[in-house]
């Protein structure tokens, strides 16, 4: 069985094998290996971008309170230092 796992514009097809118990029912899949760190590698990625958007909201959101009066505005020295 393939499954396709979407990636930005293409699909990339997976090779499947399910490992079922004495009643059929589904209990492990099994993926060749090369696939497997592919897939892994996809991961990493999509976490990555998953935290820098993280932060960039998180920045907007502290923008947002600037101009709100709710924080203090600061500096690019401050903000650099702060690092």
């Amino acid at each position: 069985m393939y499954l396709y796992i979407k990636f930005k514009t293409m699909l990339i097809p997976y090779n499947i094998q399910y490992l079922t118990n004495e009643k059929g029912i589904k209990t492990a899949v099994q993926i060749p290996y090369n696939e497997w760190n592919n897939l892994i590698s996809e991961y990493s990625k999509l976490k990555e971008l998953l935290a820098l958007k993280s932060e960039l909201k998180l920045g907007f959101l502290d923008l947002i309170d600037v101009e709100k009066g709710k924080s203090k505005e600061v500096t690019l020295s401050e903000f650099l230092n702060e690092y």
